[in-house]
């Protein structure tokens, strides 16, 4: 199996983080009870920074 629940809930963080959510938004939803804990959750790595396939909108 290519995911696991760690990390579909590792890559609901890293987007809802990207997106703007707050971290205690977001720790609402995953039931965090630390918003440090959060943080080891967001997983933003430099090879989509500034990739060109982020800018086609899929």
């Amino acid at each position: 199996m290519p995911y696991s629940a760690h990390s579909l809930r590792a890559g609901f963080v890293t987007y809802a983080h990207l997106r703007g959510a707050s971290d205690r938004a977001i720790a609402h939803q995953t039931r965090h009870r630390s918003l440090a804990t959060v943080g080891t959750y967001v997983r933003i790595h430099e090879a989509w920074a500034d990739n060109a396939a982020t800018q086609l909108g899929l």
